[in-house]
């Protein structure tokens, strides 16, 4: 094989792997975020709400920010919720909570941690 044929053939390959790089740097994103925020996720229980504050059973504080038209008078105590760390494009930490019991879910800002957190 000449030179220029092995030049070329490299050439060719260097291209294919670029042309996947971003593909492959796209899933690599994908399967972390996932593994991130499923780890990110903590099941607790509502213990009180006083307007748009929610007291968990474990202690911890939530100051509901965003109702996205749910009722937080229907959440009822001992209701099964699901809390998720979520980070804006601004890097600020906010929190997704899920009422299970009412399929309903609602944006907060912690107030206070619980205990053991």
């Amino acid at each position: 094989m000449n030179i220029g044929a092995e030049k070329e053939m490299a050439r060719v390959k260097l291209a294919h792997r670029l042309r996947c790089l971003p593909f492959r740097l796209a899933l690599v994103l994908v399967l972390f975020t996932r593994a991130v925020s499923e780890a990110d996720c903590v099941e607790d229980a509502l213990g009180k709400v006083d307007g748009r504050i929610l007291v968990m059973a474990s202690g911890a504080v939530y100051r509901v920010t965003n109702t996205r038209g749910v009722e937080l008078t229907f959440w009822q105590p001992l209701a099964a919720v699901t809390i998720c760390d979520q980070v804006s494009i601004s890097g600020e930490i906010y929190y997704s909570i899920s009422n299970k019991d009412m399929n309903e879910t609602v944006w907060a800002a912690r107030e206070r941690r619980g205990r053991g957190e």
